[in-house]
């Protein structure tokens, strides 16, 4: 960062905190928590996404998203970071992320069938995975969410296989393919129902493997009511199965 720059970093992070005294250019943190620069003092989901009061010192002003989750609110707040930076008009920050929409693939709203509500995001790292269901939660805190998850390489999936067991906890059922190669050659020992079968022994109680996803997602439709959800995620082609489903 040179003389004149200033680094902008998450301060709710637990390693970006450890690196904050070794930055001597300027620096500010956003985040939920009170010691940040740009700090969350209210988060409220809507039905439409969400909304907080930010203090920045002494100033207090209102952050309105048309996407949901805690994440998409952090990266707003860096967004808002950059513009002050930028000598952008406050206003003009605030108007353009209330229209933001997101973009395909990130909690992208597929269709309806029977009242059931199908969500498809590109999530494939345990740490996505996690986002996305906190804040498909947030979003349907009463709905039963139930989700196709497709991994993606077995040398992800080897290297983060303990994460991938206990990222699921938010959902009430999860359905795990086999794993898109994309490229790679398969590993020993690594593959979606070994996979399925970690997610289980974590503590998770509706998890299964399947070879034929539509299948389960048929299935699954059986057994939920409307107003529930059923999310695929994954970086592969798993979302194919909407060209059959609608």
């Amino acid at each position: 960062v040179p003389f004149y720059g200033l680094s902008i970093l998450c301060g709710d992070d637990p390693y970006l905190r450890i690196l904050l005294p070794r930055i001597t250019r300027r620096k500010k943190t956003y985040g939920f928590g009170s010691h940040c620069s740009y700090a969350v003092e209210e988060y409220v989901p809507t039905r439409e996404g969400s909304e907080c009061r930010i203090r920045y010192g002494k100033e207090r002003f209102t952050l309105k998203l048309r996407v949901p989750g805690k994440h998409n609110m952090l990266n707003a707040l860096a967004t808002v970071a950059v513009a002050d930076e930028l000598s952008v008009s406050r206003a003009i920050t605030l108007e353009a992320l209330s229209s933001y929409q997101g973009v395909q693939r990130r909690f992208h709203r597929r269709g309806e069938k029977d009242g059931i509500l199908f969500i498809d995001d590109y999530a494939h790292h345990p740490t996505e995975i996690s986002a996305t269901l906190s804040a498909a939660r947030e979003r349907f805190p009463d709905s039963k969410i139930r989700v196709i998850f497709q991994p993606h390489r077995p040398s992800r999936v080897e290297d983060l296989f303990d994460q991938f067991a206990t990222c699921f906890k938010l959902c009430d059922s999860v359905a795990v393919t086999e794993i898109y190669s994309a490229g790679e050659m398969p590993l020993e020992g690594v593959n979606g129902a070994i996979l399925a079968q970690a997610i289980e022994k974590s503590g998770h109680s509706g998890v299964g493997f399947t070879e034929k996803p539509l299948d389960q997602i048929e299935t699954w439709m059986k057994q939920s009511q409307p107003g529930d959800v059923i999310l695929t995620l994954g970086a592969g082609d798993l979302p194919n199965v909407y060209r059959q489903l609608f």
